[in-house]
């Protein structure tokens, strides 16, 4: 077969391999997301902003539409230009979900390729080449960073990196130098991460070049060339990210001692397994999450390199050193099993590293150092499968072991609400207006890039600075709107009669359901004297009290019941106080009376009396529900000067605050999105 036949059917196959670890993400390609509804809808927004930005002639690393009214600066945000840059061409034939499961699939598949270029660099045949390329594409690493982190999934780009960099040693022509400089750079701006772990890989095929004394004349000055080249194209970059968290606190840094690889972890498959039920309840004690729980390497897969080491000893040593250093460093700064610290804070190599490069910090999810051993063994798996082929071909098909090992659970999938056609009709208006979203916080970037319009609230940066979490955390306006701040309100009204059956709702439209008390107060008219029966029915509990002494005492708490008493009352007023809790679930009140020549009744308006004078009783409401902590006209005024014009709300959700003190009109309401225009000035 001739070499470019050959590599077609390469490609080809690492594309159905792909399809499959992805399953069933491809049958849903252009409505569901691949991952989570968390870092996975960042890099759908990140695909909009850079296109949004660079055909506006704006600078891609400043957004003003989040964190409005300041804007946030991008610079140490995972912004992922190496997918991002060719999604504005590809998002011109494909929706905004369908581009970003295309670069998914697509990291899965060159993945696989560079695996398999760079096992024939280091020389594996084409059987052997073929299996590390499949087996790097559904390392554990992979699979659990498939649920969220798009920017860490392309490892085509250290993987080439190295190919180009082992060029570079041992090859005179320039381009090779100049790939491994724009190779190194490419990998920096797709993610920090992949940095280290060039210059990790750079070692490894530094040290193999060394142990197998190739000649290596004049590789100082073209590593020179390719270093200078890629420090001139990130550098600049680097210190202006650098000197903005030099200047003020960010937000976002993961800590060292959570996203660690716990001891289980290695022995045993995580939730992005198929065989995740053997492990039992172990995944759910390790720490960090379920994204970041990928540093298993595998049992067939360590065998498998094992072997390919044998049969490759200089070639294979620096592979396995560097495995080892992945495992080592991938535990973190102390030692976990099975989710409890079993070693000293501070023991582990890991704590020695941090302290060398503070910029680790910024970058602190050990956990991800493993992929060096999952990259490491899959190379070395291409010289065992090599010698098994050659020795007797059916023999190769134990590298299928590995394969079934690793094979991922189905694709973690979601989804976010069709935007409103609302939205279509904001994204052409040019006025500088903006939104308070108080949706999930990845839907209100999702939404963002339907209305282009600025929005108070956050979407998802990964590093931000502190200033703008606080002012959403703490400014009395925003953060009573977006965090949903439940405060005690007091709301007094004239009730007609005590009788009442709110079920699991609220007392007062757009209140909490539970935890409130009423009070009404006034007068009980008797027609005539006699002798009165007064039934009280309520859930969780209440008391009436005439004239200033208990008539019925029905405290909480208790569901549904009746209690009776019989009062004597002479013809007249008499003073009324009837109290009621609630707490939880239902909630029902009803104050009846039977009396001289009528039946059992709720006592009707007729004979009750407001302290001033009206038909009825006086309700003082003591309720819990979203309210501003400063005046109503004050509020309105603070969101008119942050340019605020419309609120976007979840469906199923209503404000006090909005509805009845901003006198905000819901302009749109669906199952899935509510949304309200503020009045005008």
């Amino acid at each position: 077969m001739s070499r470019r036949a050959w590599v077609a059917v390469v490609v080809v196959a690492y594309l159905a391999w792909s399809l499959a670890l992805e399953w069933p993400g491809p049958a849903h390609f252009s409505t569901m997301a691949f991952g989570n509804r968390g870092d996975a809808w960042q890099h759908i927004w990140n695909f909009w902003w850079v296109k949004h930005a660079l055909l506006r002639l704006q600078n891609p690393f400043f957004t003003p539409l989040l964190y409005h009214p300041t804007g946030c600066p991008l610079w140490l945000h995972t912004l992922d230009l190496p997918d991002a840059l060719p999604a504005i061409a590809v998002s011109a034939v494909l929706n905004p979900i369908a581009t970003f499961n295309f670069f998914h699939l697509a990291a899965y598949v060159l993945t696989a390729v560079a695996a398999y270029q760079l096992a024939r660099e280091l020389g594996a045949a084409r059987p052997g080449a073929f299996v590390a390329g499949a087996l790097a594409t559904a390392l554990p690493y992979h699979s659990a960073q498939a649920i969220a982190h798009l920017s860490l999934l392309p490892l085509q780009w250290p993987l080439w990196f190295a190919l180009c960099f082992r060029r570079a040693l041992t090859r005179p022509e320039r381009r090779w130098w100049l790939a491994t400089g724009l190779l190194a750079a490419v990998s920096i701006y797709a993610n920090w991460y992949f940095g280290p772990l060039d210059g990790m890989l750079a070692l490894a095929v530094l040290a193999e070049a060394l142990l197998a004394r190739r000649a290596i004349r004049g590789a100082a000055l073209r590593v020179a060339g390719a270093v200078a080249l890629a420090a001139a194209l990130v550098v600049p970059f680097a210190v202006k990210g650098a000197l903005d968290r030099a200047k003020e606190p960010y937000d976002g840094d993961h800590p060292p001692g959570v996203f660690v690889a716990d001891v289980e972890e290695l022995l045993w498959p995580g939730t992005w397994s198929a065989w995740a039920r053997v492990s039992g309840s172990r995944p759910y004690r390790w720490t960090g999450n379920v994204e970041e729980n990928g540093a298993y390497v595998g049992y067939a897969l360590f065998t498998l390199g094992v072997i390919g080491f044998t049969r490759r000893k200089k070639l294979g040593a620096p592979w396995l050193a560097l495995a080892a250093f992945g495992i080592v460093t991938s535990l973190g700064p102390e030692l976990h099993v099975g989710g409890r610290l079993a070693s000293a804070r501070g023991a582990l190599p890991m704590a020695w590293l941090d302290k060398a490069l503070p910029f680790l910090v910024q970058m602190a999810c050990p956990v991800r150092w493993e992929v060096l051993a999952g990259l490491s063994f899959a190379l070395l798996s291409a010289f065992a499968v090599d010698a098994l082929w050659a020795w007797r071909r059916p023999l190769a098909l134990v590298a299928l072991l590995p394969l079934v090992e690793l094979w991922p659970a189905p694709a973690t999938l979601s989804s976010f609400p069709e935007p409103p056609a609302l939205f279509a009709e904001w994204a052409k208006d040019p006025r500088p207006w903006a939104v308070l979203d108080v949706n999930h916080f990845m839907q209100t970037a999702w939404d963002e890039l339907h209305h282009g319009h600025p929005s108070l609230t956050a979407g998802y940066i990964s590093r931000r600075p502190h200033r703008l979490d606080v002012f959403l955390e703490h400014d009395p306006v925003v953060s009573t709107l977006w965090m949903n701040r439940v405060a005690p309100l007091r709301v007094l009204r004239d009730d007609e009669a005590i009788d009442f059956d709110w079920g699991r709702g609220p007392p007062i439209d757009t209140a909490d359901p539970d935890n409130f008390t009423v009070r009404w107060t006034g007068t009980l008219v008797a027609p005539v004297d006699g002798d009165y029966q007064l039934t009280l029915t309520s859930d969780d509990g209440a008391t009436v009290t005439l004239d200033g002494k208990p008539a019925v005492d029905d405290p909480p708490r208790h569901s549904r019941r009746e209690k009776t008493a019989t009062v004597h009352l002479a013809k007249g007023p008499h003073a009324l106080d009837v109290e009621y809790w609630e707490y939880t679930v239902d909630a029902v009140v009803r104050l009846e009376w039977a009396g001289p020549g009528f039946a059992r009744q709720v006592i009707p308006a007729s004979a009750l009396r407001t302290p001033d004078g009206k038909p009825g009783l006086r309700g003082e409401y003591n309720v819990r529900a979203v309210a501003f902590p400063v005046p109503p006209e004050q509020a309105l005024d603070e969101l008119r000067r942050l340019g605020v014009r419309f609120l976007v709300y979840p469906g199923w959700r209503r404000d006090y605050a909005v509805e009845h003190q901003l006198g905000a009109r819901a302009i749109f309401a669906n199952a899935d999105y509510r949304i309200y225009e503020l009045p005008s000035p």
